[in-house]
């Protein structure tokens, strides 16, 4: 038998190197179709049994359907047996070489014509079904020369040389190959960039060419529908003002892959192995996806008429535990802290994740699960896409913490959290420059206290046992510590004479904002000052929890010295839909 193992690499290059939302969108759907549409559909000729649908339940189903997608080794008939086909990898075994030669010659064949730009590579590895040399470890050194291979072969941007006298594509810097025409002129693209847009409407739908798209699907009875571009968010009913680059993650699911066959049951076979290797990439689509629906819910819907609504987010990745979206920067906290929450849950609940993940993580009997880890950059709507998503990625990285401090012993127990950061000042992106802004004393203070954990402080502590340090760190870090600040500064003042002004006015905000930045014992003194006023309105609630009288506190595992004010002065303004008394405060100067 032969093992084939198809990938693209480059993806977030691929996908994020323009501007334009639309070919953003685009470049994730070629992306998304190279190793599963365009795989499954190679299948399709060689063994004449249709695999591919545009629905993810019944693409699922097609999979696990032994008549459809039948052991290999149970006859000679059977040609082609698909391991796993998702966004961006497939894994299949089959009985010929030249089926598995095929299978990679047309898949690269249709990437080079119909995604110019996207890297896809394939490779082959003998394998001995009998052997006692079983698939996991064969799997293993093949990947590892599988990056070898890789690298020996040249980048897809040796793809666009070209002369100087060339025009320059508007959108993502290679040589222009046509003018395109935009609703107010022609614009010079290239065809990787027409490409992308092609591949936006599989995505989106595109009513003129009668294309129903594969998103909008997801979507189906739910109430929504999506938007078709950046200028859609921007229009006037929308009124999103500023736009928020959501990245999350999984944590750990990399190691979970490598070692998959330490963390099955205990039967050693190949088909066991296959069986649950194929079950776990599915469940966990299927876990991302369904929180991403229960996410979407905090958007309004208009319940006034039988439209359905703008739903003011763009999917750009949804497929195994990535997610990265764009959406009006007034729910992307709700959103992302509905989705982390509903991934945790639906790994708990299904049967293969939890029993893997239980092992993974050494949880000793307790029921498993998995988790993910967010980033939020909140960005005016004309901001540089590309740096935005950027600063998106390291804010998730930078959330990552939690793998360092949640542990027992050398073991990471699962934990979700998020980290933000709203773009007001654009001098500087890199999220190491704006902490640095943010740290004073020589970095004995800090102004911020993210990364703020959303899991369940007991069931982690649970999974961690007791452990003190490590039980005030997730005190002091937990979600609810910012919504309580944030609450505070929303607050309405309770005097009928005042009614729709906040109880502590935005001088006074301010003026706590300033003395932040004069240090610990600068912004203490200015604190009291404010709170001699306002003691009666809630103002002790953006103090440290336990101590009244200081913003800061001493962080449990870092030791520095840290406060969450700044933290819920940014998300403020970004709290629906939990809070709608800011929609009739009325903002004092």
């Amino acid at each position: 038998m032969f093992l084939v193992l198809i990938e693209t690499s480059g993806n977030q290059h691929y996908i994020f190197s323009t501007n334009k939302l639309r070919e953003n969108v685009g470049a994730s759907e070629a992306t998304y179709r190279a190793c599963s549409q365009w795989v499954l559909d190679a299948v399709e000729e060689i063994t004449g049994k249709p695999l591919w649908d545009d629905d993810s339940d019944t693409l699922k189903d097609n999979l696990l359907d032994l008549a459809r997608n039948p052991p290999i080794e149970d006859g000679e008939h059977h040609l082609v047996e698909v391991i796993v086909a998702t966004s961006g990898k497939a894994m299949l075994l089959t009985r010929n070489l030249n089926h598995a030669k095929q299978i990679i010659e047309n898949v690269t064949l249709k990437a080079l014509k119909e995604a110019p730009g996207l890297d896809v590579c394939g490779a082959i590895e003998v394998f001995d079904w009998d052997s006692d040399d079983k698939l996991p470890a064969v799997s293993r050194r093949f990947h590892k020369k599988f990056e070898v291979v890789r690298s020996l072969r040249s980048g897809p941007e040796l793809r666009f040389l070209r002369l100087p006298i060339v025009e320059e594509c508007r959108t993502s810097g290679l040589p222009a190959a046509v003018l395109d025409q935009e609703p107010d002129r022609l614009v010079a693209k290239s065809k990787v960039s027409l490409s992308k847009k092609t591949w936006a409407n599989h995505a989106l739908g595109n009513d003129a060419l009668k294309v129903n798209g594969r998103l909008p699907k997801i979507l189906e009875g739910g109430g929504y529908q999506f938007i078709k571009s950046t200028n859609e968010l921007l229009d006037e009913q929308l009124q999103v003002e500023w736009l928020a680059v959501i990245h999350a993650d999984g944590n750990g699911l990399g190691q979970i892959f490598i070692k998959l066959d330490q963390y099955i049951d205990k039967d050693p076979s190949n088909r066991h192995y296959i069986d649950q290797f194929r079950r776990f990439s599915l469940e966990l689509d299927c876990c991302t996806r369904k929180a991403f629906l229960n996410a979407i819910e905090v958007f309004p819907k208009d319940t006034s008429s039988n439209e359905l609504a703008p739903l003011k987010l763009v999917p750009l990745v949804l497929g195994g535990d990535d997610l990265t979206v764009v959406c009006d920067a007034k729910f992307a906290f709700a959103f992302t802290k509905t989705f982390l929450e509903t991934f945790e849950l639906e790994t708990q609940k299904s049967k293969v994740i939890s029993t893997i993940a239980a092992k993974a993580f050494k949880l000793d009997g307790k029921q498993g699960q998995l988790s993910a880890c967010a980033g939020i950059a909140i960005v005016k709507p004309h901001f540089p896409f590309s740096t935005a998503y950027q600063l998106a990625e390291e804010l998730a990285k930078s959330a990552k913490v939690v793998k360092e401090f949640v542990k027992q012993g050398d073991q990471t127990v699962p934990c979700s959290a998020i980290d933000f950061h709203v773009l007001y000042d654009t001098r500087g992106t890199r999220l190491e420059a704006i902490r640095d802004k943010l740290t004073l004393n020589a970095s004995t203070t800090h102004l911020y206290n993210r990364p703020y954990v959303v899991s369940d402080i007991h069931r982690v502590m649970q999974m961690a046992g007791e452990q003190e340090p490590l039980k005030k760190w997730l005190e002091f870090h937990h979600w609810s510590e910012l919504e309580k600040r944030v609450e505070a500064l929303l607050k309405s003042d309770p005097d009928p004479d005042k009614k729709g002004r906040r109880a502590l006015p935005n001088s006074q905000i301010h003026a706590l904002r300033e003395g932040l930045f004069m240090g610990k014992d600068g912004a203490n003194a200015q604190y009291q000052l404010i709170r001699k006023r306002y003691d009666d309105k809630g103002i002790t609630n953006l103090a440290a929890t336990g101590h009244p009288d200081s913003l800061f506190w001493q962080d449990a595992m870092t030791k520095q010295h840290v406060t969450g004010l700044l933290d819920a002065m940014d998300a403020a303004d970004f709290w629906k839909p939990w809070s709608d008394e800011s929609e009739t405060v009325v903002e004092e100067a």
